[in-house]
């Protein structure tokens, strides 16, 4: 067991234990043991106990026994004749200073003991702790109930530098200063055993006891502070302890150490100190700090240090109330907000000021009326009057309803409420009396981000909200007659953005009284104090660590925060611009492949006492301790920290190899980092920590250096020259001499490689597609709309993940209660087509769709081969479902997965498996998500297939109507020339029978055949003309009729085709008096499809006839058509309609869009008419139009349709 250790001045620690001590090396990997000195001490000495103290000085080491000490130097031991009391040594400027237990306290001078003669006799032969408090100045504790400085000043001497311990007549000097404490009658063997006194600095100490825990006082005799078990130290019998360089102490217990951060500025009150209930309203008053709880009020008690009380106490006030919700001083009269109404604290006591009213919550005052107190209550507001000494009610402010939770009074004196959920009121005083007031309800008209309660705060003339979405500001305006209040609260930023952009809830905001203020967030408490710039900086760090308050804060006067909650905390503000401090991060332990130690914590050089051995630690590595690995050793782990110790659990560490990552890590709590496959080269892993205050530490660094592997050293180089060189001489010869079969044997190889070429490419082919299947899944399945592709993607999914021999999904028919499985694969087998019955209650396809649940078994009971028990009946016995599997094993294992869609089962996927216990939970996560896509995917192919059949009748429809309206035209274009006909042949046929009657009778002049062949030559020239023009009109229509009916391409020219359109819509144009102007070049030659050109043309100018021209005659319309180039033309139709409208212009292509839905529009006249320039026509359209003035459409199309192209 180590009883104490010591560093000497170059480094090296020196321990001593039990009837052992020695010194601490570090081997080359950087790992700490002991090497003892003790056979180096005569033999005669060897025999000792405990080293109770080891001390380094400038004449050496000391290691202090109780029987004797001994020395080390320049590497030699030496034994003092001296016995080490039941005491604690010092170092006093350089000497070691200690009470012997023969000659008092005394000074070791190289081997020499020099008693202090001007100390004899203040040893008194009880136990006596030491420490240095200050340069010549030892203090001096004794377990006989005293604390003293010795003051070594007049004993010094600076020309020889040592202490005059011979002197004894001082004159007039005291040396001895006597600090009198409360503790001093503490102090004996029974109830206060000192063990060890430790400087804090120049003006403070603690001591550590037996029994009592650790106690930190000044000089002046005042105890600061107890810290013992009731405090959360592990143990009060504390051994030793240790102010570390963060200035925080360490204590060694009977049950383990102690950290304890005396430099934290929080303190913590909880019912150990008297507090009864959860603090919710603070005030100091009259000295004293109130606290007010659900159960009452505490009151603070002046601290008297017993070892029975050991921490600051407070005392329940008699007779008060409960729910302590405000405090606040008026008139010098602590006056208190409780749920029982309004109280006066006095003399020890709460009395209850009379009042009709209950539920108190909130206190203010107003310049405007001095000696009033204004009491926000459930459900009003009540004004009190200071007279004589005693409060009387004056009664509620009229017109107030509202639950008011704060009275914030503003630079004019005037009041403004803070509601629970009624946003804020306004009040301006308007008479002779404190309750006639004006009153304006400001909500979220006003800018309240919303209306449940906020607090105002009035800083610096300014009103400011706290809310759950902010701060806001309040911009206020001049009181008007109107209830209509004009104040409007906007996002206030001037603390910093992240207060005012809604992102972070804010509780309350208040002055430290300083130009700064605190504001209480939902993510803790955030000091802000104004910096050069005018703005405001964060100083929050004494925070940190802190629960975020549910209740309000105080700011106290002696520059401290309380924060009231579940736990009374006291934030000291004078200890917090302490921090922060600065540490170092440590790389602890390096390994390669996991076990072999590269560098095991520590650096060291040669010390100056032991040649040939590393015992002078160091902090950081030098070049010389830069390390070497073989290129095997090139995977490392490297295990780091930070001796920075507040706050456990708070550090994240940040790290880099340099040379190998492209940067810094992300900050992260992990303590390790592994890297393999490191490359041959040069490498520095860096690591840095932050703490929870935000500070950065001092970076770690480890070098080291990756050798190459022993084939690609230089000399490996030159062999392997060497042997290429020869191989290829070998091989040249062999290749003249074996030529063909070389060739032969190279073509084989060749055929062989790239056979495995190829393998390795399929297999990495496979992997990949392994990696990113199950991603990939979804997105195919609900891609797909054809219900078989969806089956047998299904199956090709659940094979590459699943182990199974049976793959089915089966359709739900909820008409028939049947669930068709017409996807059924059997060890790789499709399987007929079968179907379920839902009434089956055997059959686990049918549980799973009626209970909608998934079925995992492990134990198949029944052969789903054979019929369900429902479409059984009236079958064979020995008649089987499948016959075409029934050689195959039963099933023993299975996985039903329903495919939902709004709660409604549409069919189940399943997996069967020959063998039991085949499936696990993984195999039901893979199929139930397998189940939820392909049910999304069903529904899909569904919709889609409902929506394509829908789609194609409409289109099929446009197409007739079109087709229709071209007949009706012909119709009507043809009955002119053939209702002429026909009567010009009635006529000719009449005259032709009174001719032959003539003839027949004989009867018949010259006269008469002349006038019979001029009639009939003059019918027949009738008849010629209209039938020629009928068989024109006939002609036009068979080609026009062809071309709307047919894809066919050919060579035509644009304008007469134009004309040949419009003809076949002219009785339409004609009926309603529109007019169709044609103003097309002449020269523009086509080789394209007329068809669905007309089509499109013909769909523009009925578009224009019912929607462009709606209860409108006599309308216009133009057909353009000119040559852009020499391989497009441009078309255009304006008409003067009514044009579009713009919330419709950007969707007059879109299927099924339509101002006639209902009344005959189906909504593809445009699109259809889209599709046909952009895609079969290969070109362009776009539409322009203003309302009331017409509407503009430009064609822009090759010349030459684009080959391959088909409507």
């Amino acid at each position: 067991m180590v009883r104490a250790m010591t560093i000497a001045a170059d480094k090296t620690i020196f321990y001593g234990s039990i009837g052992d001590f020695g010194y601490l090396a570090i081997s080359s990997t950087g790992r700490v043991h002991t090497v003892s000195l003790k056979d180096q001490i005569p033999i005669e000495d060897r025999l000792f106990n405990d080293v109770w103290q080891v001390e380094s000085t400038s004449s050496g080491v000391y290691f202090l026994t109780r029987t004797k000490i001994f020395r080390f130097h320049n590497g030699k031991i030496s034994v003092i004749n001296a016995k080490f009391a039941s005491s604690q040594a010092t170092v006093v400027s350089g000497q070691l200073f200690y009470l012997d237990a023969d000659r008092g306290l005394s000074f070791l001078e190289a081997d020499q003991v020099k008693p202090v003669k001007a100390l004899a006799g203040f040893a008194n032969n009880r136990r006596m702790v030491l420490t240095t408090i200050a340069p010549h100045q030892v203090l001096v504790g004794r377990i006989s109930g005293d604390f003293h400085v010795i003051d070594l000043r007049s004993l010094w001497d600076e020309e020889h530098h040592r202490y005059q311990t011979e002197r004894e007549d001082l004159g007039n000097t005291n040396i001895l200063q006597r600090i009198t404490t409360p503790i001093d009658s503490m102090l004996d063997e029974a109830h206060m055993y000192l063990y060890k006194v430790l400087a804090l600095d120049e003006q403070h100490f603690a001591i550590s006891t037996v029994k009592a825990g650790i106690l930190i006082l000044n000089r002046q005799g005042q105890l600061l502070r107890v810290i013992n078990k009731n405090g959360g130290l592990l143990d009060n019998t504390v051994a030793g302890i240790f102010l570390d360089r963060h200035r925080n102490l360490w204590a060694q217990t009977n049950s383990g150490i102690s950290h304890i951060e005396l430099s934290s500025p929080s303190s913590i009150f909880t019912n150990r100190n008297g507090i009864e209930g959860i603090a919710i309203s603070l005030i100091r008053y009259q000295s004293r700090l109130y606290v007010g709880t659900y159960q009452g009020i505490s009151v603070e008690t002046a601290f008297q240090y017993s070892m029975k009380q050991d921490v600051p106490q407070f005392h329940v006030l008699r007779d008060g109330p409960s729910e302590i919700w405000a405090f606040k001083e008026v008139d010098g009269d602590l006056m208190v907000a409780t749920g029982r109404g309004l109280y006066k604290v006095e003399n020890e006591s709460a009395t209850r000021i009379a009042s009709p009213h209950a539920n108190s919550y909130s206190l203010g005052t107003s310049p405007r009326w001095p000696h009033h107190l204004f009491v926000g209550m459930m459900g009003g507001i009540e004004v009190f009057r200071r007279e004589s000494g005693r409060w009387v009610s004056l009664g509620r402010i009229p017109g107030i309803e509202e639950n008011v939770r704060r009275i914030t009074t503003d630079s004019e004196g005037e009041l403004w409420l803070s509601t629970e959920v009624q946003g804020v009121i306004r009040l301006r005083f308007q008479g002779d009396r404190p309750t006639q007031v004006g009153i304006h309800r400001l909500g979220l008209n006003n800018g309240l981000p919303e209306m449940a309660s906020g607090r105002l705060t009035n800083f610096d003339g300014d009103l400011f909200l706290c809310t759950r979405k902010g701060l806001f500001r309040a911009q206020v305006k001049e009181w008007g007659d109107e209830s209509v209040d004009g104040t409007q609260f906007v996002p206030e930023t001037r603390f910093g953005k992240v207060f005012g952009d809604g992102s972070l809830a804010l509780n309350e905001l208040h002055s430290d009284g300083k130009g700064g203020v605190f504001v209480q967030a939902e993510n803790g408490v955030h000091w802000l104090r104004p910096d050069e710039k005018g703005g405001y900086v964060e100083v929050s760090q004494s925070f940190v660590g802190v629960p975020t308050p549910d209740e309000s804060l105080y700011v106290d006067a002696d520059d401290a925060v309380w924060i009231a909650g579940e736990n009374l905390y006291r934030i000291d503000l004078k200890e917090a611009k302490r921090r922060p401090k600065l540490f170092a991060a440590l790389i602890r332990k390096v390994a390669a492949n996991a076990k072999e130690p590269v560098f095991e914590g520590a650096y060291a050089a040669q010390g100056l006492s032991f040649s040939g051995q590393l015992t002078a630690a160091k902090l950081r590595q030098t070049e010389q301790d830069t390390v070497q690995l073989a290129y095997r050793q090139n995977a490392l782990v490297f295990e780091f920290s930070a001796p920075y110790f507040e706050i456990p659990g708070s550090m994240r560490f940040q790290y880099q190899l340099q040379g190998f990552d492209r940067g810094w890590s992300d900050w992260d709590a992990a303590t390790s980092k592994e890297y393999t496959n490191i490359p041959e080269g040069t490498y520095s892993f860096r690591v840095r920590a932050k703490n929870a205050f935000g500070v950065i530490s001092d970076e770690a660094v480890f070098v080291f250096r990756i050798l190459p592997p022993w084939y690609r050293t230089a000399w490996a180089y030159v062999l392997w020259g060497i042997l290429i060189t020869s191989s290829l001489a070998l091989l040249v010869a062999l290749y003249t001499r074996r030529l063909r079969r070389n060739e032969r044997r190279l073509e084989e190889e060749i055929r062989s490689r790239t056979k495995e070429v190829v393998e390795q490419r399929e297999a990495a082919e496979r992997a990949r597609h392994d990696i990113s299947l199950l991603s990939e899944m979804g997105r195919k399945l609900t891609a797909s709309l054809d219900p078989r592709a969806i089956q047998d993607s299904l199956y090709t999914y659940v094979q590459e993940l699943i182990t199974c021999n049976t793959f089915g999904v089966g359709m739900v028919d909820w008409e028939r209660r049947l669930i068709r499985f017409e996807y059924v694969i059997e060890n790789n087998k499709m399987v007929e087509p079968y179907s379920r019955s839902l009434d089956a209650k055997e059959q686990p396809a049918a549980q799973c769709v009626n209970f909608a649940s998934e079925l995992l078994i492990n134990s198949l009971s029944v052969d789903t081969r054979e019929f369900d028990s429902v479409l059984r009946i009236g079958r064979e016995e020995d008649e089987c479902l499948h016959q075409d599997v029934r050689d195959f094993a039963m099933p023993r294992s299975a996985i039903y997965v329903p495919m939902m869609l709004q709660e409604r089962v549409i069919g189940v996927v399943s997996v069967q498996s020959e063998y039991a216990n085949a499936f696990h939970e993984n195999d039901l996560v893979v199929l139930r998500s397998l189940g939820a896509y392909a049910a999304v995917a069903f529904d899909n192919a569904d919709s889609y297939s409902r929506l394509r059949q829908a789609q194609n009748k409409l289109v099929e429809q446009e197409k007739l109507a079109a087709l229709g309206a071209v007949v009706a035209g012909v119709a009507h274009e043809l009955n002119t020339p053939i209702g002429n006909s026909l009567l010009t042949a009635s006529s000719l046929d009449e005259i032709t029978g009174v001719f032959v009657e003539e003839v027949r009778t004989g009867t018949v002049r010259r006269s008469r055949l002349d006038a019979y062949a001029e009639k009939a030559k003059t019918a027949c020239e009738l008849l010629i003309r209209n039938l020629a023009n009928a068989a024109d009109l006939i002609t036009s229509f068979k080609q026009i009729a062809v071309d709307q009916t047919s894809d066919q391409r050919r060579q035509f020219e644009l304008k007469p085709m134009v004309k040949e359109i419009l003809f076949t819509l002219s009785n339409r144009l004609r009926r309603d008096e529109h007019e169709v102007h044609i103003d097309i070049s002449d020269d523009i030659q086509m080789d394209s499809f007329p068809g669905p050109l007309g089509q499109v043309l013909t769909n523009l100018v009925m578009n224009a006839v019912i929607h462009g021209f709606e209860n409108q005659r006599g309308g216009s319309i133009v057909l353009r058509g000119r040559k852009l180039d020499a391989n497009r033309v441009h078309i255009q139709m304006l008409d003067n309609g009514h044009g579009i409208q713009a919330e419709h212009l950007q969707r007059v292509f879109e299927p099924f869009f339509t101002t006639k839905m209902g009344q005959g529009g189906s909504g593809l006249g445009l699109h259809i008419t889209y599709n046909i320039v952009t895609g079969v026509l290969g070109g362009s359209i776009t539409v322009e139009s203003v309302l009331g003035k017409g509407t503009h459409f430009d064609i822009i199309v090759p010349l030459c349709a684009p080959h391959g192209m088909s409507q």
